[in-house]
């Protein structure tokens, strides 16, 4: 269920008094557009000629919609994958100044009151005012698709092309890589290209704003820093012209880009005339927006808006533009984090929703948590930050994972590493998983709480079986005399004679360790599977103890078959392939984990020798 904190920001559903109220927005925009509803003619591209006049409709400030005034340059064919582009001259209104706007795409356009299509793209530092407009024709075929989508069920695509599963490269938090698309580039400023969609950020730091910058920047979007929403869903209506906006983000913080509703017909639409992600199938939360201001700019001008109450839900986002339904409700994954700690005179609560898209979710999480750290004061200094996770799988349970992190300004890891995680299981292969909620509690201490492994000793170096083996491990705080940590290892029974070793190390060495030496581990067969491993990680202020056998074994189907014989060793080998799984390297015998109150660093290996 998604609901509202009362006291902070809006969420994609309000709660209690306030879900009444969104019932009956939803009402009362499905009534107010049902009127609509092929009260419009089109007008095809093989009737349009150069010389052409029309008017397009926008809105430049509040809600109030007007017509601007618009000439036909000419048909581009095929200036698109698959789609013609009518190139046109703008003017009326502040064109004649600022150019084509931001928040412009899905502006509809009409010659003898038939719809033509979409004012859609144009030129950076273009000296007239020119725009490329999206065929009306191409744009109502995303309701086709939409229809397929709710038939089939809901189905999330991509324009990134699927990438072959590397196991050692994203099987643990610390190895994945959260934005996908950084190695596609942003689109060419030069040429004829989408009209940047504006996304509103409210609540944002300008630290994390930067961040957000290159990634929208490869969508042709920008964003740009404006005020939360403050409009009932009921003083808007979506209808040609109005503005369109997508929330990314809902809550303590928003996300919402901003474009412009292009044709209804009944409770469905459509806007943009491009894509904003090229994500296919979606369910992201729709509503309509006021705008403050158009502001001018030399590259291109933006309007500044706030978006209002959720009305709806965006299905798809395609190259011809977006298309969604009014009334229906969105999902979204509810984000709660809690901040607290002896450092903190009082405790903080933020509350979000997100929407749930495997390429976007993990960076938008990235962003609202840190940026939470960051607005709490604790976000500079030394300082120790132990995080609590509990991630709750649709048809899989909770998936909690903890963590402790030091050092200068550690909380950035907190979010990356819980960024990492969200990815993990969004782009994992083996099956759609879906979110119900995201959990967090974060506790910080001011001061750093880091040791270096600086020596390990073992009590003797032979050892027989079933006996137990004491150690000394050594380890140099921050700005701290040395210190010494016993513990104990207990052979087991039926170890043969031979030469073991002891590894001591902290838990990022260990599992980098453990990729090496069962890389087939980390080749998931099925989700529990996944999250097994994933509850099973080291924290990183625990000290890990290995008693390390040279035996081979195997890992089958993603469980390991340790010092297996010689015979079976040879069976396997021959009838393994990569999917199944393969051979490891080592075996390990006994695994410790000793709680520190420190994040360590370091490792060692020590000898040992098996006597009967």
């Amino acid at each position: 269920m998604i609901g509202e904190n009362p006291s902070k920001g809006r969420g994609f559903v309000p709660a209690h008094d306030s879900f009444l109220r969104y019932l009956l927005g939803c009402s009362l925009a499905v009534l107010l557009g049902s009127g609509l509803a092929g009260a419009v003619e089109f007008m095809s591209v093989d009737e349009i000629e150069a010389g052409m006049t029309g008017v397009g409709k926008t809105v430049f400030s509040g809600t109030r919609i007007e017509e601007f005034q618009v000439e036909i340059l000419g048909v581009m064919e095929n200036a698109r994958p698959h789609g013609d582009m009518i190139l046109a001259r703008v003017s009326g209104g502040p064109l004649a100044t600022t150019g084509m706007i931001q928040g412009m795409s899905g502006s509809p356009v009409y010659i003898d009151g038939k719809l033509v299509g979409a004012a859609a793209y144009g030129w950076s530092f273009s000296k007239e005012p020119l725009c490329g407009i999206t065929p009306i024709e191409e744009m109502v075929h995303m309701w086709r698709q939409m229809e397929l989508q709710e038939g089939a069920g809901w189905e999330e695509s991509s324009l990134i092309p699927s990438r072959k599963y590397e196991p050692f490269h994203s099987a643990v938090p610390g190895r994945v890589e959260v934005d996908p698309v950084a190695d596609l580039g942003a689109l060419p400023a030069a040429g004829l290209v989408p009209i940047r969609t504006p996304v509103m950020v409210s609540g944002f730091d300008q630290r994390i704003i930067d961040r957000m910058i290159p990634v929208f920047e490869r969508y042709h979007m920008s964003p740009v820093q404006a005020g939360a929403g403050g409009v009932g869903e009921a003083e808007i209506t979506l209808e040609p012209g109005a503005s369109l906006a997508v929330q990314l983000v809902s809550g303590d913080v928003s996300l919402s880009a901003v474009g412009t509703l292009t044709y209804r017909e009944g409770d469905r639409i459509i806007g943009f005339g491009h894509p904003m992600f090229s994500s296919g199938g979606v369910d992201f939360p729709m509503s309509g927006a006021v705008v403050h201001s158009v502001m001018p700019s030399l590259a291109t001008s933006f309007k500044l808006a706030s978006v209002s109450d959720v009305v709806g839900v965006l299905r798809q986002d395609r190259r011809p533009g977006v298309a969604g339904i009014v009334g229906q409700v969105p999902s979204a994954i509810p984000v709660k984090l809690h901040i607290g700690g002896p450092g903190k005179a009082q405790p903080e609560d933020f509350r979000f929703h997100i929407i749930h898209n495997q390429f976007l979710t993990p960076n938008l999480v990235l962003w609202s948590v840190l940026n939470s750290l960051m607005t709490t004061g604790e976000s500079m200094g030394d300082a120790a930050v132990r995080m609590d996770a509990r991630v709750f799988v649709e048809d899989h349970g909770e998936l909690r994972m903890e963590n402790v992190f030091s050092g200068a300004s550690p909380q950035a890891l907190v979010a990356t590493e819980l960024s990492e995680i969200i990815t993990l299981l969004l782009r994992t292969p083996l099956e759609d998983i879906r979110l119900e909620e995201i959990s967090v509690d974060v506790t910080v201490r001011p001061d750093r709480r880091v040791a270096r492994i600086t020596g390990a000793l073992l009590d003797r170096s032979t050892v027989r079986p079933g006996e137990k083996i004491g150690l000394t491990v050594y380890l140099r705080p921050y700005r701290d005399e040395e210190q010494a940590v016993r513990a104990t290892l207990e052979i087991p029974p039926d170890t043969p004679p031979g030469r073991l070793m002891v590894q001591i190390s902290d838990a990022e060495s260990s599992i980098s360790w453990e990729q090496r030496r069962a890389p087939y581990r980390f080749q998931f067969q099925s989700v529990p599977q996944l999250l097994d491993v994933l509850r099973d990680l080291a924290r990183n202020d625990q000290l890990i103890l290995k008693l390390v056998s040279g035996r081979p074994g195997a890992v089958v189907k993603g469980q390991e078959l340790p010092s297996l014989p010689p015979s079976a060793l040879a069976a396997l080998r021959g009838s393994l392939t990569g999917a199944q799984g393969g051979l490891t390297y080592q075996d390990v015998l006994v695994e410790e984990r000793l709680d520190l109150d420190m994040v360590l660093s370091g490792q060692i290996a020590l000898p040992l020798e098996v006597e009967r």
